[in-house]
This record gives C-alpha cells, sequence and structure tokens, in this order.
C-alpha cells in the first residue's frame, strides 16, 4: 500500500455524486439532500489526503472492498443483474460504521429507506 492511501469508503460516496445519474440520484431527490450538502459533510469529516497520480493502482481499504461485496448482495437479493448505483448506496448504507454511512444517515437517508424507495421506484418502470 501506499503509506496508507487507500480508496476509503467516503471517496466510492464522492464517485457516486460526482456520477450524479442513475436510481441513486432519484433517491437523494426524494429524500431531498443535495449533493452538495453531502459533498460539504464529507469533506468537513475527512482529513486531506495526500495527492496521488492517477497512473497508480491505489488499493481498497477494508470497508470499501465491504461496501462493494455488500452491494452485489443487495444487487443479487433484488435480482438484478448489474450492480448499479443504486446498489452502492444500499452497501454504503450496510455498512453502517463508515464515515460515509454516517454522513447519509446524519442526512437522513438510511438503510430501510432506500430499500423501500428502490422497491418503489422499479416497480415504476
Amino acid at each position: 500500500m501506499l503509506g496508507g492511501v487507500a480508496v476509503e469508503t467516503e471517496h466510492l460516496l464522492l464517485g457516486l455524486l460526482r456520477a450524479g445519474r442513475g436510481l441513486s440520484s432519484r433517491l437523494f431527490e426524494r429524500a431531498q439532500v443535495s449533493f452538495d450538502s453531502v459533498r460539504r459533510d464529507i469533506l468537513m469529516r475527512t482529513p486531506a489526503g495526500e495527492m496521488v497520480s492517477t497512473s497508480v493502482e491505489i488499493p481498497l481499504s477494508h470497508g470499501t472492498q465491504r461496501i462493494l461485496e455488500s452491494a452485489a448482495a443487495e444487487a443479487e437479493r433484488l435480482g438484478h443483474a448489474y450492480i448499479g448505483t443504486e446498489h452502492l448506496l444500499l452497501g454504503i448504507l450496510c455498512e453502517s460504521d463508515t464515515a460515509a454511512a454516517r454522513v447519509l444517515v446524519d442526512k437522513g437517508i438510511d438503510l430501510e429507506m432506500v430499500r423501500q424507495e428502490i422497491a418503489r421506484l422499479t416497480k415504476a418502470r
């Protein structure tokens, strides 16, 4: 590992926000939570890390690995043949001890609410 540098859970959430589309963006809208407010909270809670070249392979933290595994399990549980932004959001919330999950829960976005909204939104398709 590069001197403790890893892709952390909050980086995954920031990437999800940066994508700004998919079912997760509709979930944020329904919860009346702006991407900017979540982004600000993440940046306030996490220390600035060292800059690393994008040409370097950066390992995933254990929390990020667990989130990706949870996202895959959530997609399978829902009978989806893909892992979308909604599954990543569920994966983040399944790992409640992470910085990313705490930011979301503090904003009123919790696991059960997201599961219910995904069921409602995918039924409407």
